[in-house]
């Protein structure tokens, strides 16, 4: 980030690592925009994906947009497509989500501004904070799904140091 020249731009750092909320509460208070836009220093995103995202989202009575992902390894390789569950209203994708599991993904998740009324987030929080954010969004408003694959979201399968790999750390959490 530091070798941009562009205004547009903003680096802001913490001085050690406070955790995941933290920074989504920092970027929150420090954002301009309408729009929010998520993704991790290791997803990759498709080289329309914003436009596409801001074209569907700008245009539609929704609050937030969700793109299909490509799930990759630490070497690139595909790992699987996220599913493509269809839901008649948002009231059938809460109850998915607090009877079977996060059929949601934040990487490349778009929302307008003017829904994220339920900032700041609890710092304390270090997992599942995305399915709080999804859960707070449905409860304001619509979604609406991209069917383009446009996020490639990196899942650790060797490393083990994502914050969500499927290690014994994370479902203690």
């Amino acid at each position: 980030v530091e070798k941009f020249t562009d205004d547009r731009i903003k680096l802001i750092k913490h001085s050690y690592n406070k955790g995941i909320n933290a920074a989504l509460n920092t970027a929150f208070k420090h954002s301009s925009g309408d729009y929010i836009v998520f993704m991790a220093s290791d997803d990759i995103f498709e080289f329309d994906a914003l436009e596409i995202l801001y074209k569907t989202l700008s245009t539609s009575d929704a609050i937030v947009a969700y793109p299909r992902t490509l799930w990759i390894d630490e070497d690139n390789n595909i790992i699987k497509t996220t599913h493509k569950e269809v839901f008649q209203d948002r009231i059938e994708l809460l109850h998915y989500l607090f009877m079977k599991g996060n059929g949601l993904t934040s990487p490349g998740m778009m929302i307008k501004k003017d829904f994220c009324d339920f900032f700041p987030s609890p710092s304390s929080m270090c997992n599942q904070q995305d399915t709080q954010i999804h859960i707070n969004l449905l409860l304001r408003g619509k979604p609406i799904f991209i069917e383009r694959q446009l996020i490639k979201y990196r899942r650790e399968l060797e490393k083990k140091s994502n914050i969500s790999s499927n290690i014994l750390a994370t479902h203690t959490r």
